[in-house]
């Protein structure tokens, strides 16, 4: 069940990519800045979240892999049910072949604090085979602009509109978890240009819902 949007709240949004029967997460949490409107809800905000993400993760992988869909979660105590957009889901957009199925671009996000509890990093899954170069690395004149793209959304306020109704988030780092009592903004980000595997080693026999 949907609910209201109000300043202040910690949010969770993990998006999916597929290419075939494997799964690529990436997990970015949020702080809602502002809401304007009556009727801005987190269904409308993962909606119109999954739509405008889907188009840039799409640009990234070939036709071999696809947007999935989004869920959004909220980070509190008696957190409400999550809510799950499969707007924008679909194919990738670019070239022909896939490379290696675990290899990911990767964005470094860091904050206005110093040490590795304060910096993040985002991991892009499932690239197409043509955007890299010879040496198996990315062709950095093509790929940065589509990661700054990106890195983009997650380093400033982001406005995000549903009809008459928007909510304005910034991308964070959590000190904590459940319930999120100290965090930062994310201030920049930068493209590390290179390829990388994911590692979750936080979900080893947890048995979550997969992909949501």
């Amino acid at each position: 069940m949907a609910i209201l949007l109000t300043p202040g709240m910690k949010i969770k949004v993990t998006q999916a990519c597929n290419a075939g029967f494997q799964y690529g997460l990436m997990t970015i949490k949020y702080n809602v800045v502002s809401v304007f409107g009556t009727a801005m809800t987190d269904q409308k905000l993962i909606d119109a979240l999954a739509t405008e993400w889907s188009a840039l993760l799409k640009a990234i992988m070939p036709p071999t892999a696809s947007y999935y869909g989004a869920k959004l979660d909220h980070l509190a105590g008696l957190a409400p049910a999550p809510v799950t957009s499969f707007n924008g889901s679909g194919a990738g957009t670019v070239g022909t072949d896939l490379t290696a199925p675990a290899a990911a671009l990767l964005i470094g996000k860091q904050t206005a604090k110093a040490g590795r509890k304060w910096r993040g990093r985002l991991y892009l899954p499932f690239i197409a085979a043509d955007l890299l170069n010879s040496a198996g690395g990315p062709i950095v004149a093509t790929v940065n602009p589509l990661m700054t793209a990106i890195g983009n959304k997650l380093s400033a306020d982001v406005t995000y509109t549903s009809g008459g109704d928007s909510a304005v988030i910034r991308a964070i780092v959590t000190g904590s978890t459940i319930p999120v009592t100290a965090f930062e903004p994310v201030t920049a980000t930068y493209n590390r240009n290179q390829l990388a595997t994911q590692r979750r080693r936080s979900k080893i026999n947890k048995g979550d819902a997969f992909p949501f």
